[in-house]
Parts: structure tokens; sequence; C-alpha cells
């Protein structure tokens, strides 16, 4: 059971990793997605080139996550605006680039579960590599500061794995995975205004049924042992054969509620500076009420017959002000969290 549950969290990395932004696009590069017209794609692939002039920006965002059907029911949202600057990053040491990020971002969010609702702020600021932040619940009102240097020494080693499992190999064979037939469709369609430029919205749906059924079929198992192996571990071919035997089980019961899924990653570009201005992602599934019973480990005590759960994730970000200076000041007051009490 350990070892199936390895695998399944495996798995899950490994969908991040082919559906992540950057390696979207670099597939989006290469052939385009069935549903997209070719001007679209050239559009989105000179975006991708014409983004690396873009060191500033301001950002907003909004998300909301949503869990309907369980006694629990809850609304996640918020929101977020404020500038950042990277003009001053040079080469690739995470380190320096740390102390060379300006960034200044306001945060609003709500919870509301169960009829029980909470309402939070934050605010945070990172200048010369200092994180400065203030919320009504995190800091109860004050702030407080914090070396980014330090606080990310202790999660280096982790971050080198990740890389490791991104090495260029395993990059390629990701994108080669990402081309099976039916896994990922484009669309596309006129967008809003962000600072007077006209949009296009580029959108990549992805079938996770056809990713899974893939990913536990001899599409996958290359992309299995090239993470293990980056990983320092080794399982045959035996061992993975039955591993997922197991896995493809799981994926049979699933089957209902893959087919009520739906997972969309969109971009906003420029058409005529061609470059981003956005970016969403939008998750948004039904769990049959089988599968919703065994979640909850049966229909309850009330003896009612099980409900489907609907869940639903989005994220919108708009970026613009475009290359414009950002200037943020740091808090001359905060209160560094190591100081000796």
């Amino acid at each position: 059971m350990k070892s199936t549950f390895r695998l399944s969290l495996l798995l899950a990395l490994v969908a991040l990793m082919i559906f992540a932004p950057g390696l979207t696009a670099t597939r989006a590069q290469g052939a385009c997605p069935t549903g997209l017209e070719a001007a679209d794609c050239e559009l989105f692939t000179a975006a991708t080139t014409n983004q690396a002039e873009v060191k500033s920006f301001v950002m907003d965002y909004a998300v909301a996550f949503s869990v309907a059907g369980t006694p629990q029911d809850m609304t996640f949202t918020a929101t977020g605006n404020g500038p950042i600057d990277f003009s001053k990053v040079e080469g690739e040491d995470p380190m320096a680039a740390l102390k060379a990020i300006v960034m200044q971002n306001t945060i609003t969010a709500s919870l509301d579960q169960a009829g029980k609702k909470m309402d939070g702020s934050l605010e945070f600021r990172i200048v010369d590599g200092i994180l400065y932040f203030m919320g009504d619940m995190a800091s109860q009102g004050k702030w407080m500061k914090v070396s980014l240097a330090d606080a990310a020494a202790s999660s280096m080693s982790s971050m080198g794995s990740m890389t490791s499992m991104a090495s260029p190999e395993t990059a390629k064979t990701l994108e080669a995975f990402a081309n099976v037939p039916g896994l990922v469709t484009g669309s596309a369609e006129d967008g809003p205004e962000v600072d007077g430029e006209a949009t296009r919205t580029i959108k990549l749906n992805i079938d996770l049924g056809v990713f899974l059924t893939a990913l536990t079929g001899p599409e996958g198992k290359p992309i299995i042992k090239e993470i293990l192996a980056a990983q320092g571990q080794t399982m045959t071919d035996a061992e993975i054969d039955a591993q997922m035997s197991q896995v493809k089980a799981m994926v049979g019961m699933l089957e209902p509620t893959l087919k009520a899924t739906t997972l969309q990653i969109n971009w906003m570009v420029g058409k005529t500076d061609q470059k981003f201005h956005g970016f969403g992602l939008l998750f948004d599934t039904t769990v049959d009420p089988t599968l919703a019973s065994m979640m909850s480990g049966g229909a309850g005590t009330s003896g009612a017959a099980p409900q489907p759960i609907k869940l639903n994730f989005s994220l919108t970000v708009s970026l613009s002000k475009l290359g414009e200076a950002v200037t943020v000041e740091p808090v001359a007051d905060a209160i560094d969290v190591n100081a000796k009490k």
C-alpha cells in the first residue's frame, strides 16, 4: 500500500511538471494543439520570446476555491495587487536573486465554511532581500521582517532535488508525452484590453482521463523511471507494472468523475506588442456519488443517499504597466522575527 501511495504521489508530480506553464509553452511552440489556428500559436510563440524583455509589471490576481455537497461546504476567495521588479536579477544564483527582487503586494481574503465566515488582509514588501509583512491575523497588525536568505537556506536541498527532476533529458521525455493524441486541445478568443492593448485569450484544455490512461501505460513508464532515477531510487519494470496495475484500478473508479472534470490553462497575449498580459488556471469537477460516499466513509448516520461533491478552483492573473519603474519602500520600524527577546 505504501508503494502504491508513493507511486500515486509521483504521478501527481508528473502531472504538475507536464502541465506547468513553462513546459506547456514549450509544447505550444512545437506543434500547434488541435483546435488552435496557426496564427494563435505563432502569437503565443512570439510572446514566449518577447516576455524576456519584461522586467517589471503590476500584478492583479484573484483566487477562488469552493467545495459543495459536504457537511463542511466552504468558499474561499482572495484578491491581490502590487508591483514586481526583477530587472536587477542577474545570473542563476537563487540567493542573489532574492536580494535583487523588489516587490509589494496587498492581499484580502475571505473564508466561509459551514456558515462561519472569516476575513483577513495581508501586505508584504520585499526590498534588499528582506521580507516585510503585516497582517491583521499573521502579525496582529504589526510590521514584521525576516531575511529571505535565512528563510530559504533550509529549503535549498529540496529545491535542488526538484531541479534534478527537471533535467533536460526528463524535460524532453515529458514534452514528448504531452503530445499523446487527445491529451491537449486548444481554443482562442478575443480577450479584454489591458493598458489599452487588445489581447487574445489562448486556452489549453487537458483531458485528465487521457492523461492518467497514458501515464499508466507504456508511454508513462519512461517518465516514471527517469524521475525515480533523479531521486536516487530504482524500481524494476516488473515492480512498476505491478504498481501501475493497482493505479489503473483506481483510474477505473475515477472514470465518471474524470468525465465531469475540466482542467484549463489560459494566457492573455497582446495582439500588437505580442507579450503576455495575464494567465489563468481553471479546475472544475463533480465527484460522482459512489466515489463521494467512499471518500466520506459511507452515506452517514442519517441514511441519506450519497450526494455528488462539487469542487471548483480558479486563478486569474492580469499583468499591467509592463516595463514601468517600481519603487517599494522598506519599513523602518519593522520587528525582526528572529530578534532575541
